[in-house]
């Protein structure tokens, strides 16, 4: 079996819905580094064949436990280049676990097989990024001239 090399991160955010959504960051290359084509289905299709897994790797709540996510959006208006994906998950068993933002999820698995080849990967959280005042701590007062 070929390899893909898998490569990407997670961050909950404010959500566009009821509440906090954990959204995904995928790249997915060959080994050569061309990006790797994925045939994604739409996420309303509850039977479709998904190219990409992903699952609960590290939470707060329930530790190294593994409880499968689903994608239920993916990002096609905007879509990134060619070997990236953005999407929603939310967990698989959401009617027993309840909403993956609650669990303190702090560590995603992501296994993606396409065309007869097969990556995987552990995608970290990456929180949202903040201002920086990094001018006002170089010069905090206005320069006399």
């Amino acid at each position: 079996m070929d390899e893909l090399v898998v490569t990407g991160a997670f961050m909950e955010t404010v959500g566009r819905g009821d509440g906090p959504e954990v959204v995904v960051f995928l790249s997915v290359q060959k080994p050569d580094g061309s990006p790797e084509i994925l045939s994604l289905p739409d996420p309303k299709d509850a039977s479709a064949a998904w190219p990409i897994e992903v699952f609960t790797g590290l939470t707060a709540m329930f530790g190294g436990a593994s409880f499968p996510c689903r994608i239920v959006e993916v990002e096609f208006p905007y879509y990134p280049p060619t070997g990236y994906v953005s999407f929603t998950v939310e967990l698989q068993w959401a009617n027993e676990l309840g909403r993956l933002s609650s669990l303190g999820v702090a560590a995603l698995g992501v296994i993606v097989t396409s065309g007869g080849a097969r990556g995987q990967g552990v995608l970290a959280s990456a929180g949202a990024a903040t201002p920086q005042p990094w001018v006002a701590n170089r010069q905090p007062s206005k320069p006399d001239r």
